[in-house]
């Protein structure tokens, strides 16, 4: 097979090339890409081999070595004057993924306010992109079970209580990996690590930065990660999706860790006294403020400044 550039291939598509000829895939290096036009290297496929030779093993299918390369040699006068242009599929540059992303981000921070700090945009927000090295890479696999290899599952890590559930990280998920879920155990996210690039810009955009996300290791199929009920806030009453043994609202939340803790020894420079336990935990503030008394016997009131 005859391919303007070794570089060009990718992981996805080795494996596949594998999955059609199980007897071994070479690579043929001509020497021209030291000197390629484009911005030479040795050789540039050895990032795309190693992905599908990781893929692949991870998957039990492969023995050693079936995918390599062989220099080959050929005079410098056959290789093409130019790199052609892509006629099946046409490459999304940087530039234009992060002006996607940016595009995305503006619609979804406009229908969040729209919708109110906590109400969930269900359905996302855009078209997902379409991984395709990564889609090839998974359909060249078997996969038992519906499960992908711990090495090539992303995994997405959330701390529960931290979130609010606004969504705004599954609004932005380029692929679709997070998807926003309504139904009859409640509101929340799924993740599916299959399309999951582990671009981790859901940990970026988190509000309560309860998202954690590592390139492999995950469960390898769909999984449940939050699911919310409506409830009141025991403090203030304004209702609130609540995770499991959540009884405060988010905003009551931040106010409490405003007054322990770290924050409480920022604010006063020592640590609280808390009266009480858990959630409702009031922490007793010392220092010094005005304390009024009314002197009867000199018929007037008098200020004196007490120490708490």
């Amino acid at each position: 097979m005859r391919v303007p550039c070794l570089g060009g291939l990718d992981g996805g598509t080795l494996a596949l090339l594998h999955k059609r000829y199980p007897a071994g895939v070479v690579l043929l290096d001509r020497g021209w890409c030291t000197n390629c036009p484009a911005g030479g290297c040795r050789r540039p496929q050895d990032k795309a081999l190693a992905s599908a030779g990781t893929a692949l093993a991870a998957a039990g299918s492969v023995p050693h070595n079936i995918l390599h390369t062989v220099s080959s040699p050929l005079a410098a006068t056959l290789a093409r004057p130019e790199i052609p242009e892509a006629m099946a599929e046409r490459a999304v540059s940087r530039r234009g993924l992060f002006r996607h992303l940016a595009g995305r981000a503006a619609a979804a921070a406009e229908q969040w306010q729209e919708a109110g700090e906590e109400t969930p945009a269900p359905g996302g927000f855009a078209k997902p992109l379409q991984p395709l090295p990564r889609r090839r890479l998974i359909a060249a696999l078997p996969i038992g079970g519906g499960r992908l290899p711990t090495e090539l599952s992303p995994a997405l890590h959330i701390e529960a209580q931290r979130c609010a559930n606004h969504r705004i990280c599954a609004a932005l998920c380029p692929t679709g990996a997070l998807q926003p879920v309504d139904d009859a155990t409640g509101t929340g996210l799924d993740f599916d690590p299959a399309p999951c690039i582990g671009c981790a810009l859901c940990q970026r955009v988190c509000p309560e930065n309860a998202l954690t996300v590592t390139p492999a290791g995950g469960d390898g199929a769909v999984i449940p990660l939050t699911r919310f009920t409506s409830a009141p806030c025991r403090r203030c009453g304004h209702e609130f999706t609540a995770a499991s043994g959540q009884e405060l609202c988010p905003g009551c939340r931040k106010d409490q860790a405003l007054l322990t803790g770290d924050g409480h020894r920022l604010l006063f420079g020592h640590p609280p006294e808390a009266e009480g336990s858990g959630e409702d935990a009031v922490p007793a503030v010392t220092g010094s403020k005005p304390a009024f008394h009314a002197n009867k016997s000199r018929g007037k009131e008098a200020f004196h400044d007490r120490r708490l």
